[in-house]
């Protein structure tokens, strides 16, 4: 495709409701570095490069894709249904077609998604609608819908949503109640003035999910090289393990204003070229320096005065807290993307990107291969030692618990970094293994059934430096402190219901079956993995009693006794 087609066809994008051409907002405090275009050999390579991002599932098949452009369409008429029926009780007669809106945003509407990729939805309704009707009533209006299963409603998160599963993807509906009597369908939320009439601080910021990107859309100078530069980079970092915000970890927005900045500072370059340029950039970046794809001046509140009370993203303010990685979202309220990100996982970005920039400058020699830099990380080879965070609860309650202690694993990542444990990196594991049967502690409600636990594990990476100098000067590496803190910080409502251990253990006593169920994921299909033996229903029977072996740090708003046996494994 010719530039001039490539300007003619910029993105139509539907998720704000005006379908319009896009125009590119030129970022005035970032001049490119290069307007230098590709030559033939670097197309060779851009091909390469797209063939690699198929072969590893990077794009959703057509029949894929139709299933979930049917599952959007059937939960905008499930919510146009559920918001004219809530209307009509309060004799109040809305136009079905101007009820509500279901608006998609995130990976799906910047067209880089993949057959396991979540969807991102907000459902924008009338002011005759308040919060509290959405997260209590629609729940039940969901689960009267063949085919939706999983529903879970997180009203008091920071972006609340609800949870639930339908056609096989995972949906993340939110919603924000706009000033309005009813939601036409050509209604443009991006327009800065919609903000000047609402005044619930949560609806501002769930609008910010659109906002942000139709703004990331307009911030690139060639939409169809960033979509393909950022499925590139979302695939390294899933399958590196670094792709994760609530666990500390850049999520979708950061790494897209991300490649949006290199996208921006190399307009006429193909995506392997971008991409390229995306690791020896951020190789030698200095990262107390902000990552901004759009002017500060640029994303003020629509009356030029602070009105919401927001705490939006300030450097010049005199509490502003500094992060280690700050990745800045390009509309009002600016928000660090990147807040949850530890020096820890930052150490552990570092490590990825300096490898991905040497993998990619020998490519066009012929000296790597796109398939070494998308190579899965061995997380379990990659360290010696591991903390094991268990969660037990009833069926009914381990979800939402484990779902609340993943959130807060950020929290004892710091804990042990700034304990002064010889530590050079914690690195959580981007996913959690079980549920497993577990065996019952007694109490409870029996109708709550039966017991499960989940395990979280944080790899472990010593500087060798340090850990000698604590050696000879008598000092041992006892994680009990940092490890007592955490529990006293996790909210247990009901010990009968959940509970939460944690202990360090070696690699060779990991159990079996997390192994095995880390290594069965897609991404290691037809690579030659060790310890295969076994089957993983099977190991996780056996786990059935090495599971509750480790109950023995216990917190229900208090730290119960911490047993010395589970903390001998930190000795190094």
């Amino acid at each position: 495709m010719s530039e001039d087609e490539a300007d003619a066809m910029r993105w139509i994008y539907k998720g704000l409701g005006e379908e319009k051409k896009i125009e590119y907002k030129v970022n005035k405090k970032a001049q490119p570095l290069s307007f230098d275009g590709p030559s033939v050999a670097d197309m060779q390579l851009n091909d390469k490069l797209m063939e690699t991002l198929k072969q590893l599932g990077a794009y959703e098949d057509k029949e894929c894709n139709k299933r979930r452009e049917q599952a959007l369409e059937n939960i905008e008429k499930i919510m146009k249904t559920w918001t004219c029926e809530i209307c009509k009780t309060k004799n109040i007669s809305l136009d079905f077609d101007c009820s509500c809106r279901v608006a998609p945003f995130g990976s799906y509407c910047l067209g880089v998604h993949s057959h396991d990729s979540d969807i991102d939805l907000l459902c924008i309704i009338p002011e005759v609608v308040n919060r509290s009707e959405f997260f209590s009533r629609v729940p039940a209006k969901l689960a009267e819908v063949e085919g939706i299963t999983c529903i879970k409603s997180l009203a008091d998160a920071f972006a609340p949503v609800i949870k639930f599963q339908y056609c096989g993807f995972d949906i993340d509906l939110g919603m924000v109640r706009m000033p309005c009597g009813s939601i036409p369908p050509d209604l443009n939320i991006a327009l800065d003035r919609h903000l000047l009439r609402i005044e619930d601080t949560k609806d501002i910021t769930c609008l910010n999910g659109p906002r942000v990107t139709y703004e990331l859309l307009q911030r690139v100078p060639n939409i169809e090289n960033f979509k393909v530069l950022l499925r590139a980079i979302k695939l390294w970092a899933r399958r590196r393990e670094i792709y994760s915000k609530i666990i500390g970890f850049p999520g979708g927005v950061a790494w897209g204003i991300m490649a949006a900045q290199v996208a921006q500072l190399y307009p006429k370059m193909c995506p392997s070229l971008l991409l390229e340029k995306f690791f020896h950039l951020y190789k030698h970046w200095k990262f107390e320096d902000a990552i901004i794809v759009a002017p500060p001046e640029e994303c003020q509140a629509p009356d030029g005065q602070e009105r919401y009370n927001l705490h939006a993203w300030d450097p010049t303010r005199r509490h502003f807290s500094r992060r280690p990685l700050t990745v800045i979202t390009p509309t009002y309220p600016m928000d660090n993307s990147t807040f949850n990100v530890t020096d820890s996982a930052l150490n552990v970005i570092r490590n990825e990107i300096s490898r991905a920039n040497s993998l990619t400058q020998g490519l066009a020699q012929g000296e790597s291969s796109y398939n070494d830099l998308f190579e899965p990380a061995m997380f379990f080879k990659q360290y010696g030692t591991f903390v094991q965070i268990e969660v037990l609860g009833s069926e009914k309650h381990i979800e939402a618990f484990s779902g609340y202690v993943e959130s807060q694993i950020r929290k004892l990542v710091e804990k042990l970094t700034t304990s002064q444990l010889g530590l050079y990196i914690v690195h959580p594991c981007t996913r959690h293994f079980g549920p497993i049967p577990a065996e019952h502690l007694g109490g409870g409600d029996p109708e709550d059934g039966p017991w499960q636990n989940i395990f979280f594990y944080l790899g472990l990476k010593f500087d060798d430096n340090l850990v000698r100098h604590m050696k000879a000067s008598g000092q041992s590496v006892d994680f009990t402190q940092p490890v007592k803190e955490f529990l006293l910080g996790i909210h247990i409502t009901d010990p009968t219901q959940t509970s939460i251990s944690i202990k360090v253990v070696k690699r060779r006593a990991l159990p079996e079956w997390v192994k095995k169920e880390y290594y069965s994921q897609s991404k290691f299909e037809g690579m030659r993995l060790e310890d295969e033996h076994g089957e993983l229903e099977s190991a996780k029977k056996r786990a059935l009693g090495e599971a509750s072996e480790s109950a023995d740090a216990t917190s229900n708003g208090r730290v119960k006794k911490f047993v010395a046996e589970a903390l001998r494994g930190s000795e190094v």
